[in-house]
């Protein structure tokens, strides 16, 4: 059963007429054939957490890879630029919220060497100190 009255007549109307919708990585929501694409970052499941550079964050799901917080961009994607550790080399790349957990924006590493880019420098440290 569905309410039809007042506001509950769009809802009835929409289940009618349903909108196909592909999910996809993209930074654009478009309409091409009929299809509605709509970037995956547009169906949350909760509110992306509020951080600051120097915050500590763990990226991918479960324990995850510990990460400094290096940049927050407001309307860019990805949204966060942190630096890790993958073996000792300390790594700057990109993440995303997933509606449940941070997760890298490009899966695999893609990121480049922390360690060049003197703006990364106390994020480095940060990172090689340790989070505990």
């Amino acid at each position: 059963m569905l309410d039809a009255t007042g506001v509950g007549r769009p809802v009835l109307d929409s289940l009618r007429a349903p909108v196909p919708v592909s999910v996809t990585a993209g930074n654009k929501v478009r309409h091409e054939d009929g299809i509605y694409y709509v970037m995956k970052c547009e169906f949350v499941m909760s509110e992306m957490p509020k951080v600051v550079p120097g915050d500590w964050i763990s990226v991918g799901e479960g324990r995850g890879v510990d990460a400094v917080v290096s940049t927050v961009r407001a309307n860019n994607q990805p949204p966060l630029g942190v630096v890790y550790l993958n073996r000792d080399r300390a790594i700057y790349e990109g993440v995303v919220w997933s509606g449940s957990h941070w997760e890298f924006a490009i899966q695999g590493t893609h990121g480049g060497y922390a360690d060049k880019f003197p703006r990364l420098a106390e994020y480095v440290r940060t990172l090689r100190a340790g989070r505990w």
